[in-house]
């Protein structure tokens, strides 16, 4: 799912949880990086961008974007 497409909120989670992810140390930066420039939540939010990290998203949540995108359209 595109940048324009992705929910603001949902964007900010996802960038939220992969930031907390390269914090931890739980998984490396995708990304290329300078060691004293480390910022989790520039490379978190560079990775969704190039869509190397894809967020996973509920189907009803994206049901309901969908839905409120049509809404939005109609009017």
């Amino acid at each position: 799912m595109n940048r324009e497409k992705m929910n603001n909120y949902i964007y900010v989670l996802a960038v939220s949880k992969r930031a907390r992810q390269l914090l931890k140390g739980n998984s490396k930066p995708l990304v290329p990086y300078k060691e004293k420039e480390f910022n989790a939540i520039k490379i978190a939010k560079e990775e969704i961008d190039k869509g190397l990290v894809i967020p996973i998203i509920p189907r009803d949540v994206i049901e309901q974007i969908d839905s409120e995108e049509t809404e939005k359209e109609e009017e």
